[in-house]
């Protein structure tokens, strides 16, 4: 795992159970319990979303409504049947 600071290696300085990263720059002490900020995973979802709508639904949408497009003509029903 990278530093968020300065993205070098980060080693483990202590074998006890609270186990601290240290930065091999910076020197900067990671939280014992680093987790991703709540932020970071709604910006994600976000982007998700945002791409999902972008390359999927909008492209359909325009296909669907989209004047140009040359609508295929349905070939004229038989009945094969012809008993009434």
């Amino acid at each position: 795992m990278p530093c968020p600071r300065c993205g070098a290696r980060l080693i483990t300085k202590t074998e006890q159970p609270p186990v601290r990263l240290v930065c091999v720059e910076c020197r900067q002490v990671l939280p014992q319990n680093a987790q991703v900020p709540i932020i970071t995973l709604v910006v994600r979802h976000f982007w998700g979303v945002t791409l999902l709508f972008g390359f999927v639904v909008v492209p359909l949408l325009v296909m669907s409504l989209s004047p140009w497009i040359e609508r295929v003509p349905r070939a004229p029903r038989t009945h094969l049947s012809t008993t009434r």
